[in-house]
């Protein structure tokens, strides 16, 4: 059985196939073992891929390059069972990030850490940036154009959601 780039009309059910963005016209045939890989991006299983935390963090870092243990600092000054904190991971250039369970208990903690001028005075807190994931692909076939690849990425994407 052949697996194509675009789904086909049948499989296509986000939008009606006339007002459907996909250009089932244009299918390009991939073989079994591509589309298959494509698709496990695109829609994982929880088995193969990792949970995603979508629970509000904060990133501390040291002011100055020192050793000092951010959290010795914190739990000296701050009580935490005046927050819920979900994990504390170690990230690079010696800071950590603090995963909480509310967007309060975040907003509260930033706080009390900037009140405390000891505490304020040895770490930097900044909020997690956007992240910009990407994907490489190998053994592409050179008869299928880049847009082809990323028309069906967003056929996918917009089928696993409904």
């Amino acid at each position: 059985m052949e697996a194509f780039l675009t789904q086909s009309l049948q499989q296509c059910q986000h939008e009606s196939p006339t007002s459907c963005h996909c250009n089932h016209r244009d299918q390009v045939p991939l073989s079994p073992s591509i589309s298959y890989h494509i698709d496990q991006i695109v829609n994982p299983t929880p088995s193969s891929s990792q949970s995603v935390s979508k629970k509000p963090a904060l990133l501390l870092h040291p002011v100055h390059e020192s050793s000092i243990e951010i959290p010795v600092i914190l739990s000296e000054a701050i009580p935490s069972s005046d927050y819920d904190i979900h994990n504390i991971r170690p990230i690079s250039k010696s800071g950590f990030v603090i995963t909480l369970n509310s967007e309060d208990d975040k907003i509260k903690l930033s706080t009390a850490i900037q009140k405390i001028p000891d505490v304020s005075s040895k770490v930097t807190i900044k909020n997690p940036g956007k992240r910009h994931p990407s994907m490489i692909f190998y053994y592409v076939p050179s008869n299928i154009s880049d847009e082809d690849i990323q028309s069906h990425l967003q056929c996918s994407k917009l089928t696993s959601v409904h």
